[in-house]
């Protein structure tokens, strides 16, 4: 990488992305939009949240730690998302922004490229129900806000 590259990220809620990646798909099917993504997965998007769960690829579900750790290792991700610049959560997003702007001088404004086509909200007792299947994501997260302080 070039000298002086600003590294970052920026986490989601692990059952939050992954709800929004089915329905994304799912409004790709429905308003029969040609996407290439279509082709190796949208028969994940044939049933419910709970079938998309069942049938997607681990690498997908767990795309944030795989990102980091190919070997879905907590540890060895933890460690690799430390070696960057800057870490944030989509639910401090507008802070984040707000430091990345006074920090490289930039003006970053906050929007929403691709919103999905079908926006329907889980409840607070899906996000829970959906939680075990994401669980090493969750503890990747909080491993990474604990030694971030």
């Amino acid at each position: 990488m070039p000298a002086k590259t600003c590294t970052f990220t920026v986490f989601r809620d692990p059952v939050e992305r992954a709800y929004s990646h089915f329905l994304m798909l799912k409004g790709y099917i429905e308003n029969g939009v040609d996407h290439p993504c279509l082709a190796s997965e949208g028969d994940w998007a044939s049933g419910d949240f709970a079938d998309f769960i069942a049938s997607a690829d681990r690498d997908h579900l767990l795309r944030q730690l795989y990102m980091f750790s190919e070997n879905f290792d907590v540890d060895e991700a933890v460690e690799a998302v430390s070696s960057l610049d800057q870490v944030g959560f989509l639910h401090e997003l507008g802070n984040f922004l707000e430091s990345a702007q006074a920090l490289f001088s930039v003006d970053l404004p906050m929007r929403h490229e691709n919103r999905s086509l079908s926006r329907k909200n889980l409840s607070a007792e899906d996000l829970a129900a959906f939680r075990p299947h994401f669980e090493p994501e969750y503890e990747m997260l909080t491993n990474i806000r604990e030694r971030s302080g």
